[in-house]
């Protein structure tokens, strides 16, 4: 039976301008100044090849570079699901230019001494590593972002890829909303087009703290995304942690619902925000990255927008990425029925569709081991409910062979690895897949 990692990005430097490359290295080395510190680790000492490493393996020439690399890491009898990620309505027209120009010569307000000198330290190895790994593939003109047409460049790049190993690669289609507010393209009709049986798509990925509300009306409105893909049983596969990464700007325009912090419920954005522009409160700074990303996953991503989205859709195939997240697996542990992590459990349990992956758990094993025995005990039928997911290539910070983190992964899971490495992802993807694919 072939396995399945359910959750991977093949991203390439044709993605990325030199701007982008450069805001990259300068929010990767800070928050990794910031959760070495938060973690008490105050002498100040870091590995800058972790970063390096990172971004040298997150930048392939091409996504079969990729795909080879996981290869002859995991070695054979392996299937992917790369995930696409649209940043061009994230990023916006323009970044705030405290965001491209962060000097890592000045301390944030917001950074503690030590944070600081981490991260000055780190950087200066970083930044000679970034021009030995972008070498001339990058766009250099000023300001730039990402380069012209990245979105399409995904999708061509993936379906080239697909047609390639159609047996072993089941790409997820990125969706942003504002993509049919602003240019027109109507979501529920591009997946029609690319995603399903015979197409280079298997399913829709979601990320809605790049700037939009998972209740737009793009989305859950009549005849929306969600209407196609529930009939046509797509999966879709969505972040669901209050971490990773989300929209830098201070503001955006919702359309739809945010939770609103100061009542802790669900309404619609133009309540609250004049002409729905939702203005955050953390700036996306050095030193202030943890706190910045929080919010907005918070307004734009809390678990009772889901709850919203399950209830009108509750034929949904959906998976909740990354199980509320490393730090919310934990609470989960400390404070039952409390969190994100909890809520996915409780959904899993209420909807057929709904699903959950262990992707970019970098913790400790035994914590994995032990939530998962919780799991077993309380609600033993979930086990066909999980999926293993990786997030290759973000695990490479931690882990630099991605089969470190699977071997991890299957000792956590001990006899459930089968189902969840390869029978639970079967049954999530038979909708978007040729049925004679991952037999």
């Amino acid at each position: 039976m072939i396995s399945v990692d359910a959750h991977v990005h093949f991203f390439t430097r044709s993605l990325v301008s030199d701007t982008m490359g450069r805001w990259i290295s300068i929010m990767r080395t800070a928050a990794l100044a910031e959760g070495l510190v938060r973690r008490d680790e105050k002498d100040g000492s870091a590995d800058p090849a972790r970063l390096v490493e990172l971004l040298d393996t997150g930048l392939q020439k091409s996504p079969s570079d990729h795909m080879n690399a996981m290869d002859n890491s995991y070695g054979p009898g392996w299937a992917y699901v790369p995930l696409m990620l649209d940043l061009e309505y994230a990023l916006d027209d323009e970044l705030e230019q405290s965001c491209i120009t962060a000097c890592p010569e000045r301390k944030d307000r917001r950074e503690s001494e030590s944070e600081f000198q981490l991260r000055r330290r780190v950087w200066e190895k970083v930044e000679r590593a970034w021009k030995t790994i972008s070498g001339d593939a990058l766009e250099t003109s000023a300001g730039r972002l990402l380069a012209q047409g990245s979105f399409e460049i995904q999708k061509k790049d993936l379906s080239v890829l697909k047609a390639s190993a159609p047996e072993r690669i089941f790409p997820f289609l990125c969706i942003d909303p504002r993509r049919q507010h602003r240019a027109g393209i109507n979501a529920a009709e591009l997946t029609g087009d690319c995603v399903g049986p015979g197409r280079p798509f298997a399913g829709i990925k979601l990320y809605s703290a790049t700037g939009f509300s998972p209740t737009d009306p793009a989305l859950a409105g009549p005849g929306g995304l969600y209407s196609h893909c529930s009939r046509r049983k797509i999966p879709i596969t969505v972040h669901f942690s209050p971490g990773g990464f989300a929209t830098p700007l201070s503001e955006v325009q919702v359309r739809g619902d945010i939770f609103y912090p100061l009542t802790a419920s669900v309404l619609p954005a133009e309540e609250v925000y004049p002409g729905g522009v939702v203005s955050f409160g953390e700036k996306m700074t050095p030193g202030n990255i943890h706190d910045a990303v929080a919010e907005r996953q918070m307004i734009l991503n809390h678990p009772l927008l889901w709850e919203k989205v399950l209830a009108l859709y509750p034929k949904l195939i959906i998976n909740f990425a990354h199980t509320g997240g490393e730090g919310q697996i934990s609470l989960s542990g400390r404070c039952p029925g409390t969190g994100w992590t909890s809520w996915v459990l409780d959904q899993a349990r209420r909807y057929r569709g709904v699903y959950m992956d262990l992707s970019a758990y970098s913790g400790d094993k035994a914590r994995l081991r032990a939530f998962l025995n919780r799991v077993r005990a309380a609600h033993p039928r979930l086990r066909r409910k999980i999926l293993y997911g990786s997030d290759y290539f973000l695990t490479s910070m931690n882990y630099p062979e991605i089969c470190q983190f699977r071997e991890m992964q299957k000792e956590a899971a001990g006899n459930w690895w089968t189902d969840l490495s390869a029978r639970n992802a079967r049954k999530f993807l038979s909708g978007g897949i040729d049925r004679k694919f991952l037999k």
